[in-house]
């Protein structure tokens, strides 16, 4: 068998490789949209909100939590206040920092980066990553999508963390393209998890923003953390 022959051969078995190795990563990101189809309709029963703010130094300046509850009616949610405090000092349900968490829309969003049902950009792509987190092993893609928040269209790149054999998501970490003015750097991580019922629930989303303004520069940490979800409708 002649040099050229040789060549197509092992041509085609490279292309062949590539094209059986992108089928294995489309079918990975494929699991993580099946079960995200399956999750999207959840009301966390319990919300859980902390607020910190650090000078540049690290010393904490400041601090508020909420603790809210969310009732799933027949066809509504009745979100009630659990408690509240502002650095160790007991917030009333009137306060205004406590109604604007009260009113925040807790209904679920039939969208995400893993059930795109709104149709918008969004790229995955394999890195060689692979991490071991409580014997698991998850594959590491990077990711560039747009996403829909505050009425406004964002783009957002990072990274997501997908276990290795059953696809389920386990780490969303993404950063905005572009930043505000005022904005130094901004990173937002979201938890996921499979809780006792079986559901993939979103655990926690947690915030770190540097914001620089003349002489003063602040980080701030924004931390929710979500449990006793519940399917909304109760019916569906």
């Amino acid at each position: 068998m002649n040099k050229r022959k040789w060549f197509f051969i092992i041509l085609i078995l490279i292309i062949s490789i590539s094209v059986y190795a992108n089928e294995i990563i489309d079918s990975l990101w494929q699991k993580a949209e099946k079960i995200a189809s399956k999750s999207w309709n959840l009301v966390p029963g319990k919300i859980q909100k902390k607020k910190e703010v650090f000078k540049i130094n690290g010393y904490l300046k400041s601090f508020k939590t909420v603790s809210l509850g969310c009732e799933v009616l027949e066809d509504s949610i009745n979100v009630f206040f659990i408690n509240a405090k502002s650095n160790s000092k007991a917030l009333p349900e009137s306060n205004s920092y406590v109604q604007d968490e009260i009113k925040r829309n807790y209904y679920p969003k039939n969208h995400s980066i893993f059930h795109n049902n709104c149709k918008y950009k969004v790229e995955y792509k394999k890195t060689d990553e692979i991490m071991e987190i409580n014997g698991k092993q998850y594959v590491i893609y990077e990711v560039d999508f747009l996403m829909e928040e505050n009425r406004e269209i964002v783009e957002y790149i990072g990274k997501v963390w997908l276990n290795a054999e059953t696809g389920i998501p386990y780490i969303l970490e993404k950063s905005p393209k572009k930043l505000s003015t005022l904005m130094k750097s901004f990173v937002k991580i979201t938890e996921y998890d499979v809780d006792a019922n079986g559901f993939w629930i979103k655990k926690s989303e947690t915030t770190i923003t540097e914001v620089k303004m003349l002489f003063i520069r602040l980080k701030m940490k924004l931390e929710y953390t979500y449990s006793n979800y519940c399917r909304f409708p109760k019916n569906k």
